[in-house]
């Protein structure tokens, strides 16, 4: 627009240009930046110094000093105070002889005012005149001012619509968007552009307001890492909100301050309940605050505030420190506290930070809600301030420990173990039982040889309180309900079964199930029985436990709980009977859904954020990308948050892409560290990281570690009477033997694997039998024996849809058997692909998973809706093969973004979140290998996707 002006004025029609903003909106750079294409034009620019400080048309007297400095003609002619002309002058005539003698320097010239709203009354009148005698001169005069200093009763407010009226172009910057903040790193920062969080949360902290996005970024960029909230703010921000700040009254600024400890949005009758001033004074004070643009109102009601930026608050935290900000939090916490219906968490928040004792009452509440909600996190945090403030013979620190130790047992089992032992000492019979069993707990976890005793003689004594009201209370708080049977049954069991007594684990259960009341549903006691079905090989029986067991914990807000348990239910579908994959298919689009629901919710999340549990699902189906992101590098990424199943799974896709040396960096992470370490008893995976690390070794051209892991494997009690691990553990025994070339052994184990897969019914056990069997067949010189083999694992992949293992399948029966037609085609259609697979995992060094975050959609469907098409019926995308494995729905988002809609205009559209959006385009821009919104519109437009 400024061009335009420009290339106006050139013509000989200039004007008048008002560039309105706040400060920091980036008003002086847009100038500079236009100036500088420019060329050679004349040139000046006049500032007006403060509130109060400009002479009369000092502005204008600087700019025909620097003009005659660089340029002439000796300005002689002109009025005073611009030059020594006699005569009495009135505005007007000033004005045209100004503009005359501007314009008679020869070609455009470009006038640029800076700060007007701090210009003298004689400038303004002066401007007033000289508006419409531009529009016949080759001068452009741009004017800038900061929105947020005009007032009702500033002369610049007044004057704005005269100017206008007589040829004035205004035009007011606004902030930038969080699209804008994204495309500006991607050009300024380009090493940040693949990380979303760095984009997101500079334009949260700044509101889009160019100059602290600049300093944020530049920030960023001096040390790697994001200024998060509470982080010393960059001098140069600091120092501008502290100059806004000084500029208004101290009744606005006393209000501000309060405001600032209420939150990022506040109340007026919060602040009139806190601030020792008349609601008049107050109401005054606020008013100020919304005409200089540091609040704005948020409701029609004047009633509810905010923040324009929540740097103003962070910088006026920043000058409260000690006594005067533990003040203003007591006085809030009080005010809070008098309310109806106080929320414990703010109540609790503010008393906290006072050092106030009556804190503790309020933590208790806010952390038994998170609690209930499964935000795990914050209960324990609320929990651990309770316990800070509470003093030391306090009736209720039994309960907080127990309860601390609860929310920590998952993500800091040491803390959650240090509070159980606290617990243990605190002189409370029943409290002391409770802290044992999680100890208990905490060691079957841990995989202890000494459970089973534990277990046993923690029983009887859990039998005796049964009827004790506090133990009763104490189980009802921390479990939801009341067992009827003593708890420690349930590690009991396990321990059995995994001690191969499986027949008396099976006889505990069910004297325990006998003891529960009909239509009860007992979550702990779902698990046992999913552990014992695992065990014996009874998949189907242990997938219907564990999707009772997931739907009963979400009934009850246990959000971690029922991720664990649909993960395991989606995982034993998958690996059993395979027959039905549309319903595999929508019980991942469940757990999908789920653990968004999980994350929007409770910040709750089983493994590492921007990563899902549905990555092994993918795989299995040939979502090659998703599959590495989630399962691989997920786990190379943060492999603390990530659970044994699927480091095991990580472990094993790198095996089967060949990636020896990386599967080796991630192995030696997965229980036991040694072969003659106890056999894990306290997940699901038992004897199969014994079997896996023999792959491994084996592998890497160790065969005696290999024997020696095998052989451990086999010695744990359990596995005669567990089919399906004993299928994984006698496939490890026929590679083995097979490279060893003892073929009749290598036989004979893989025998025995497939009748033990049959056995637990397991659909992928029974592939990897029928495979090793076809390559011993064709190895012994039995080619027909061996196609019958592959084409029997080829049947079983194709019914599961197993992808990869499709893949697999036929170059291993390309490489055994070469002769068999199409055998050339087979091997060079899996080489490729397996090639297309290693460049995604080893692209860019595999930091894909620092890039960006797949979304948690299957393929076919979408975490919003059902598999294969719309919610609602609405019409899809395109049918057909997608290009780079987009989903229907994502194309659907691909087209709205080309329509130019922003996320929250897409949501509407879909009937999603804004939040769920953004997960879809990081999705897609992971598979379609672009980093921005324009990028994306390019690449649907080559795909014939949008037109």
């Amino acid at each position: 627009m400024l061009a335009r002006h420009l290339q106006d004025a050139r013509a000989g029609r200039g004007g008048l240009v008002l560039l309105g903003g706040e400060a920091g909106a980036g008003k002086s750079a847009l100038v500079t930046a236009a100036l500088e294409r420019a060329g050679g034009v004349r040139r000046a620019v006049g500032l007006c110094p403060g509130p109060g400080e400009t002479p009369p048309y000092d502005p204008f007297v600087q700019v025909v000093n620097r003009l005659h400095r660089e340029h002439g003609p000796v300005p002689a002619e002109l009025p005073p105070p611009f030059g020594e002309a006699p005569g009495n002058w009135s505005a007007r005539d000033r004005a045209a002889a100004l503009v005359h003698w501007l314009a008679s320097g020869g070609g455009p010239v470009v006038v640029v005012i800076e700060d007007l709203h701090w210009a003298d009354e004689a400038s303004l009148t002066l401007l007033r005149h000289i508006t419409p005698l531009l529009m016949d001169a080759p001068v452009l005069l741009i004017a800038t001012y900061r929105t947020d200093e005009l007032d009702r009763e500033h002369p610049l407010w007044r004057l704005l619509p005269e100017l206008a009226r007589t040829g004035a172009h205004r035009v007011l910057l606004s902030p930038l968007s969080r699209e804008d903040v994204a495309g500006l790193i991607a050009v300024v920062l380009p090493e940040a552009a693949g990380d979303p969080e760095v984009a997101a949360l500079v334009w949260s902290r700044t509101g889009g307001l160019a100059l602290f996005v600049r300093e944020l970024l530049e920030a960023f960029a001096r040390t790697g890492q994001i200024l998060r909230p509470g982080d010393p703010l960059p001098q140069t921000i600091q120092q501008a909100i502290d100059t806004k700040m000084t500029r208004l009254s101290p009744a606005a600024q006393l209000a501000l301050e309060a405001a600032a400890v209420c939150g990022e949005r506040f109340s007026f009758d919060l602040l009139a309940r806190v601030v020792d001033v008349e609601e008049d004074a107050l109401a005054g004070a606020l008013e100020e605050a919304v005409s200089r643009h540091v609040i704005t109102p948020v409701d029609g009601e004047g009633i509810g505030f905010a923040f324009d930026h929540a740097l103003y608050r962070e910088a006026l935290l920043a000058r409260l420190i000690g006594a005067r900000r533990r003040r203003w939090h007591r006085r809030i916490g009080e005010a809070l506290a008098a309310e109806r219906g106080a929320d414990p968490d703010v109540v609790a928040h503010h008393l906290y930070r006072a050092g106030d004792p009556r804190a503790v009452d309020y933590l208790v509440q806010a952390g038994d809600r998170a609690r209930g909600t499964g935000a795990e996190a914050g209960a324990a945090r609320r929990y651990a301030q309770a316990l800070e403030m509470a003093e030391p013979g306090d009736p209720r620190r039994p309960e907080l420990l127990l309860k601390l130790g609860q929310c920590l047992m998952w993500d800091d089992p040491d803390r959650a173990e240090s509070a159980w032992r606290e617990a243990e000492s605190c002189g409370d019979a029943a409290a002391s039982i409770w802290a044992s069993f999680f100890r208990l707990t905490l060691a079957h976890l841990r995989h202890d040889a000494r459970c089973r005793q534990w277990a046993e003689s923690l029983m009887p004594e859990q039998e005796r309180l049964l009827g004790d009201r506090e133990y009763q209370r104490l189980e009802r708080e921390l479990f939801g309900s009341v067992a009827g049977y003593p708890r420690a049954a349930l590690p009991l069991i396990l321990s059995l079964a995994t001690s191969g007594e499986l027949a008396a684990a099976e006889a505990v259960f069910r004297s325990v199930r006998g003891r529960i009341a009909p239509g009860a549903v007992d979550v702990g006691l779902l698990r046992a029985g999913f552990s014992l079905a695992l065990i014996g090989g009874r998949l189907d029986e242990a997938a219907a436990l564990c999707g009772q067991g997931a739907d009963a914990a979400l009934a009850k807000g246990a959000y971690r709980e029922a991720l664990m348990l649909r993960s395991n239910e989606v995982l034993v579908r998958l690996v059993g009977d395979a027959s039905r994959p549309e319903e595999i298919d929508a019980l991942a689009s469940q757990l999908g859904r789920l653990e968004e629901e999980a994350w929007e919710r409770t910040g709750t999340t089983l493994v590492a954020p921007g990563h899902s549990l549905c990555g092994i699902y993918h795989f299995f189906r040939g979502d090659w990308r998703a599959a590495l992101h989630h399962v691989v590098e997920g786990v190379e990424r943060n492999h603390v948050a990530f659970g044994g199943t699927l480091m095991w799974y990580a472990v094993r896709v790198l095996l089967d892409l060949g990636e020896v040396g990386r599967a080796g960096q991630l192995i030696q992470l997965i229980p036991p560290q040694r072969p003659d370490d106890p056999v894990p008893s306290g997940n699901n995976l038992m004897v199969l990281p014994h079997a896996l690390k023999a792959r491994y070794f084996l592998e890497s051209g160790d065969a005696a570690a290999a024997r020696t892991w095998l052989q451990a494997a086999e010695g744990w009690p359990a596995l005669p009477s567990a089919p399906i691990f004993r299928a994984v553990v006698r496939l490890g025994w026929a590679a083995l033997h097979r490279a060893e070339g003892r073929l009749e052994e290598a036989w004979a184990a893989a025998s025995e694997a497939l009748a033990a897969a049959r056995e637990a019914g397991s659909t992928l056990e029974q592939i990897e039998a029928h495979v090793a069997l076809g390559v011993l067949a064709a190895h012994r010189g039995l080619p027909e024996d061996a196609a019958r083999h592959f084409d029997e694992a080829l049947a079983l992949a194709a019914q599961a849809r197993f992808r990869m293992a499709e893949v697999l399948i036929r170059r291993e029966r390309a490489t055994s058997l070469p002769d068999l037609p199409g055998a050339a085609e087979d091997l060079r259609a899996a080489r490729e692909l397996l090639a297309e697979v290693r460049a995604v995992l080893r692209k860019d060094g595999g930091s894909a998973a620092e890039e960006v975050a797949v979304s948690l959609a299957v393929p076919g469907g979408s975490a919003d809706g059902p598999p294969g098409g719309s919610p609602g019926g609405e019409p899809g995308a395109p049918k057909g093969a997608l290009p780079d494995g987009l989903t229907e729905r994502e194309v659907e988002v691909i087209t709205l973004v080309a329509a130019g809609l922003t996320n929250k205009e897409i949501g509407a559209r879909l009937y999603i979140s804004p939040k769920t959006v953004d997960r879809h385009l990081r999705n897609i821009f992971l598979k379609v290998s672009v980093s921005n919104r324009a990028a994306l519109v390019a690449y649907a437009i080559r795909q014939g996707l949008v037109g």
